[in-house]
C-alpha cells in the first residue's frame, strides 16, 4: 500500500487565481458541489487499484464520487470526524498517467470536507508507481517540471548578443507559462501568460547580490534601470532571487513567432548595461523593452539556455509548450554563430513528475511540460536542430 497525499498531488478543475482550496495537508473545507477536483499518479503497470481516503468532515453527511477511466464508485460519510474509508476497486487495463476524479455531492446543511491522503493498494500498485511524496516541496512539484535546454558552443566564445525565435502552438499557451527565450548567468527575456486577459513581454536583470529582496541589498550594488521603451512598466522583484522586472501588457498570439534580442555592453570597469529588445510581427519593427545597469564588470553573456515553466501551481497540470528557433550569438569580435545543438536539462521535480519532453523540430527545437501526458524526455538528453546559416537582422 502507498499513501498519496494529496497536499502535493491534486488539482482543483475549476481555477481561481489568487485562491485556492488546496495547501500542503490537502483539500481544506470543501464545501461546494460545484467544484471538482483531481489527483494524479503514474502507474507502471496495468491491474487492479484499491482506494481509501483519509478525510475530516464537520457534518455526519456527505456522498463523494471518485471516478477513473470513466468509472466511478461512491464513498459515503455517515458520520462527522476523522474518518478512513473505503472507496472501491478499480479494473485497469492501461498504464501510465492516471486521473482520479473526485466529486462532491448531497451534504448536510454547513458540511465542510477536508481530504489529506489517498491510501492505494492492488497489483497495479509497485515500486515503480510515481506520484508527489511527503517531504517534497509541494509548491515547485505542483507548478511541474521547469524544463530547459542548454546552448553548446565553445567555452571560448566571448559573447556580447543573443538571439531567439519562440512560437508557442494553439492550446500549450495555458495560465502561468513562462516562455523564455533567452536565459543567462544574469536575466532572461521571453512571453508570459498571467491570466485570461493579460499576457506580457518580459525582461528581468538579476542584482549580482544573491539576496530576496532588492532593497535588502545596498544601493551601490543594485541593477539600476537607465532606459525603457514605449508602455513599459518596471518594477523590483524578489523571491527568485532579486532584482528588476521590465515588461510590456502585449497581447502575444499562438501560432504566431515572436524574436527576441539581449546584448550587452561594459560601461565602466565596474559596471555593463544589459539590453532587451522583442520585434513586433505586427509592427514589423524592434522594440526595447529596457536597459538596466548592473554592477559586473565587463560583463559576457554566460550559460545560455531557453526554458519553460509553471508560476501557478494551481495550473500546474495544463500543458504548456513552445518552439525555439534561430538561435543566435555574436561575439565580441563581431562574428555571429549559430546553435544548432542543447542539452536537456530538466529542474529535480523531474524526480516525481514524468510530464515533459523536448525533442528536436526541424529547424527548431519543441519544449513540453504539463498536463500528465505520457512520452518523458530523458533528462540530459542531446538535441540537434536542423542549421539554416540565415543570420538575423538584429537591433545592435
Amino acid at each position: 500500500m502507498i499513501d498519496i497525499p494529496i497536499g502535493g498531488n491534486c488539482y482543483p478543475v475549476a481555477k481561481y487565481l489568487n485562491q485556492t482550496q488546496i495547501g500542503v495537508a490537502g483539500i481544506r473545507k470543501w464545501t461546494s458541489p460545484s467544484q471538482e477536483f483531481v489527483v494524479y499518479l503514474y502507474l507502471s503497470k496495468i491491474g487492479s487499484l484499491e482506494v481509501q481516503v483519509e478525510l475530516e468532515a464537520i457534518r455526519d453527511r456527505a456522498t463523494l464520487i471518485f471516478s477513473i477511466d470513466a468509472v466511478s464508485h461512491v464513498c459515503e460519510v455517515k458520520e462527522a470526524g476523522m474518518l478512513t474509508l473505503p472507496v472501491g476497486e478499480w479494473h485497469l487495463n492501461s498504464f501510465g498517467y492516471k486521473a482520479i476524479h473526485i466529486r462532491l455531492e448531497d451534504t448536510s446543511v454547513g458540511q465542510a470536507i477536508s481530504l489529506s491522503r489517498l491510501s492505494l493498494s492492488g497489483s497495479s500498485i509497485d515500486a515503480n508507481t510515481i506520484f508527489v511524496p511527503n517531504g517534497a516541496d509541494f509548491y515547485f512539484c505542483r507548478r511541474g517540471v521547469s524544463v530547459y535546454i542548454g546552448y553548446v558552443f565553445p567555452s571560448s566564445l566571448l559573447l556580447t548578443s543573443a538571439h531567439t525565435t519562440t512560437t508557442v502552438p494553439l492550446g500549450y499557451d495555458s495560465i502561468g507559462s513562462f516562455f523564455a527565450d533567452i536565459r543567462w548567468d544574469y536575466g532572461y527575456i521571453g512571453l508570459q501568460t498571467i491570466s485570461d486577459s493579460e499576457r506580457w513581454i518580459i525582461f528581468s536583470i538579476w542584482n549580482p547580490e544573491g539576496n530576496n529582496s532588492h532593497f535588502a541589498i545596498p544601493e551601490q550594488k543594485r541593477v539600476v534601470q537607465i532606459d525603457f521603451g514605449e508602455n513599459v512598466d518596471i518594477e523590483p522583484f524578489g523571491n527568485e532571487g532579486s532584482g528588476l522586472k521590465s515588461f510590456i501588457r502585449y497581447d502575444w498570439k499562438t501560432n504566431h513567432s515572436y524574436s527576441f534580442f539581449v546584448h550587452v555592453d561594459p560601461v565602466e570597469e565596474s559596471h555593463s548595461i544589459f539590453s532587451g529588445y522583442f520585434f513586433d510581427p505586427e509592427k514589423k519593427m524592434w522594440k526595447l523593452i529596457s536597459k538596466i545597469k548592473a554592477p559586473v564588470p565587463r560583463a559576457y553573456l554566460k550559460d545560455l539556455s531557453s526554458f519553460i515553466e509553471c508560476f501557478y501551481p494551481d495550473y500546474g497540470d495544463q500543458p504548456r509548450g513552445c518552439k525555439f528557433s534561430s538561435q543566435w550569438v555574436k561575439d565580441n569580435m563581431g562574428q555571429w554563430h549559430e546553435l544548432n545543438n542543447a542539452e536537456v536539462r530538466p529542474t529535480q521535480e523531474s524526480q516525481y513528475r514524468l510530464d515533459f519532453s523536448a525533442r528536436d523540430d526541424d529547424d527548431a527545437f519543441f519544449i513540453h511540460s504539463g498536463g500528465f501526458f505520457n512520452g518523458q524526455t530523458l533528462p540530459e538528453a542531446k538535441l540537434t536542430r536542423v542549421a539554416t546559416s540565415n543570420v538575423p537582422l538584429t537591433p545592435a
